[in-house]
């Protein structure tokens, strides 16, 4: 269950940073953007950080809250900068990717 949701995870991070990435891309020398281009790299920052949490060296429940914490910020934060992304496409993946993380301790192991 770990590992569903870290590669889980892992492939909404991808999802998000290449959706970001083509936003800077699109709009980056566009004027009217430039006032709101703090907002894409912090939505760049949280979806790494979301993408590659279950990777870290943490309890695995922990990297779920922070995989979905962050996932939910970094979306937040494209709303205001640049809506024509597929970042929403990340965020279901952090979210049943971190509830695998978050509920997977619960399951019954084999002996």
């Amino acid at each position: 269950m770990y590992r569903i949701g870290a590669w889980l995870s892992l492939i909404g991070g991808g999802i998000a940073v290449a959706s970001v990435i083509s936003g800077f891309l699109t709009i980056g020398s566009d004027p009217a953007y430039q006032g709101r281009i703090a907002f894409g790299a912090a939505a760049l920052i949280l979806g790494a950080f979301a993408g590659i949490a279950g990777f870290l060296r943490m309890r695995p429940a922990m990297a779920g809250i922070v995989i979905i914490v962050a996932g939910i910020l970094g979306y937040l934060a494209t709303l205001p900068w640049y809506i024509n992304t597929l970042y929403i496409a990340a965020l279901p993946l952090w979210i049943v990717g971190g509830a695998f993380l978050l509920f997977g301790g619960f399951v019954a192991r084999r002996a």
